[in-house]
């Protein structure tokens, strides 16, 4: 592998290491003082390049029209692109937002959807939220043995709305019902998000620089970018001969994980 790869790697390396770019923290401290300008300036740079915790503080600076005109479409974009990589505050709010018809047409399929995405992660509002759609069938199927489930999950990180969710629902079950539902709570067990690979970061950059579609620059193996490595690599065989550079992203294709 050539030294100019290496260095690309090594600068990649650092960059995803750092958890913020600079100046998020200037932008909480700012919001947090009312200083919704210096927060937006902070921020903005930082949502744009892809840091998920910028996206969704704009996604709530939009929603709730602090230092900016109150835009809910302009909210759920940002909040998608932040629940796109996991953050569970954009899934959640997302969730609502469609659960509301707020910036995008009412559905509570893609409600539920979302929320569910954050709840199996452990957030506590979400798992409110999806006890809530089970026990009133919106944009699920109605089972209160999964709504009392996830209010008890809820509940048990304190979540006093869902306690007392939970405790309405179990009126409408039977015993058997809620010993089911109970230890279900008890075998659950939050879902890890994938860690990013550095060195697919690197191959969806490289690839994306070239044209192909990978997706985010996240380091994980989705549908766009594997589709983008398979096309890569058609296109390669077919022209017959490589570049260095190309060599070089072929070598790095062939030593990612299986």
């Amino acid at each position: 592998m050539t030294r100019r790869l290496m260095i690309l790697m090594i600068a990649l390396a650092m960059g995803l290491a750092v958890p913020a770019w600079a100046g998020f923290d200037e932008g909480v401290t700012a919001y947090n003082k009312g200083d919704y300008k210096t927060a937006l300036r902070e921020w903005r740079p930082l949502a744009e390049r892809g840091d998920a915790g910028a996206q969704y503080n704009l996604g709530l600076m939009y929603q709730e029209g602090d230092g900016v005109p109150q835009n809910y479409v302009e909210a759920v974009g940002w909040y998608r692109k932040a629940a796109e990589q996991g953050n569970v505050d954009a899934q959640n709010n997302l969730g609502l937002m469609y659960d509301k018809g707020h910036g995008a047409p009412r559905d509570h399929v893609e409600a539920a959807r979302w929320y569910r995405k954050a709840a199996e992660q452990g957030y506590a509002n979400a798992q409110n939220n999806l006890g809530y759609m089970y026990g009133n069938g919106l944009g699920l199927a109605q089972d209160y043995v999964q709504a009392h489930m996830w209010f008890n999950l809820a509940a048990a990180q304190g979540l006093e709305i869902a306690r007392k969710g939970r405790d309405l629902v179990e009126k409408r079950m039977t015993p058997a019902d809620v010993s089911r539902a109970q230890r279900m709570a008890r075998e659950w067990r939050p879902k890890v998000q994938p860690k990013p690979d550095l060195s697919l970061a690197l191959v969806q950059m490289f690839l994306k620089s070239r044209g192909y579609d990978t997706g985010p620059l996240d380091g994980l193996m989705g549908d766009r970018t594997r589709s983008a490595i398979a096309s890569f690599k058609a296109d390669m065989a077919s022209a017959g001969t490589a570049s260095e550079r190309d060599r070089d992203l072929l070598e790095l294709i062939e030593k990612l994980p299986k």
